[in-house]
């Protein structure tokens, strides 16, 4: 994709492909599968893409990343290192609001902490909306 779409169609995309990225999800401990859908720009083209990723966990949990993680590193692997916009899709689980954990928000931040995020559930109801930047405000950074 060459050009910029409108940001409901963004979102909608994302959505779609965050929901069906959760499927995929590696979560034989918790049970707790977790999608994530990047659109993310080439800077040197600016060409724009999608990314997805899932959490992977390990029975050595410090091992385990998170689906945000995956997906960001997926588009920083491919070149696509200018994220806009995120969306993530968590089981819906009566007291469970699925939000990111302090190190993707520090991933996110770290890439664009302008970006765009929205949470769905698991029948892709959006359930929150906000960026980067809200989610830790403070953000560690070298000044780079």
């Amino acid at each position: 994709m060459n050009t910029m779409a409108s940001w409901e169609n963004i979102r909608i995309t994302l959505i779609g492909l965050a929901v069906n990225a959760r499927k995929r999800a590696y979560a034989p401990y918790s049970k707790f599968q977790v999608g994530c859908a990047v659109l993310a720009e080439d800077p040197k083209s600016t060409w724009l893409r999608y990314f997805t990723g899932v959490n992977i966990e390990n029975a050595s949990y410090g091992l385990t990343i998170c689906a945000e993680r995956v997906a960001i590193f997926n588009a920083i692997e491919a070149g696509y290192t200018k994220i806009h916009s995120l969306a993530c899709c968590a089981p819906s689980m009566p007291g469970v609001v699925g939000t990111s954990c302090g190190a993707c928000r520090q991933v996110m931040s770290e890439f664009n902490s302008k970006m765009d995020i929205v949470y769905v559930d698991d029948a892709g109801q959006v359930y929150m909306e906000t960026i980067a930047n809200a989610l830790l405000p403070k953000a560690f950074t070298l000044g780079v």
